[in-house]
């Protein structure tokens, strides 16, 4: 089974980045690595981040920026380190529903003619 590195950019918003990975965790089976760039939180968000490293079960690549270079260029550092097959591109205000990564993928594998989906 291949798999997909999910990129969240995250300026601040603690408990909404809170809300998303947790929901990422909950309801994701399909193989994921979880690529979240930082773009120069405050200390709440931060430390919440760094406490992600502790989590022995996460696949995660956390990237720092000192200072907010804006999603799209936040987005492009994560394409740039992904080794995956495919690529998630996610708001940190996004809820994942159950199953919502392996659906898109089995949509993806069995349509091979489609590029980009987006949900």
């Amino acid at each position: 089974m291949s798999k997909c590195d999910i990129i969240i950019p995250v300026w601040n918003q603690p408990e909404v980045t809170r809300e998303c990975i947790a929901s990422i965790l909950k309801n994701t089976g399909y193989p994921y690595r979880l690529i979240i760039i930082d773009n120069g939180s405050e200390a709440p968000t931060e430390s919440y981040l760094s406490g992600l490293k502790e989590k022995k079960d996460l696949d995660l690549l956390l990237i720092r920026n000192d200072k907010n270079l804006g999603f799209v260029k936040a987005v492009n550092q994560g394409v740039v380190v992904s080794d995956a097959p495919y690529l998630c591109i996610m708001n940190n205000d996004t809820i994942a529903a159950p199953g919502w990564l392996e659906e898109m993928v089995d949509v993806i594998e069995a349509n091979p003619s489609i590029g980009l989906l987006n949900p």
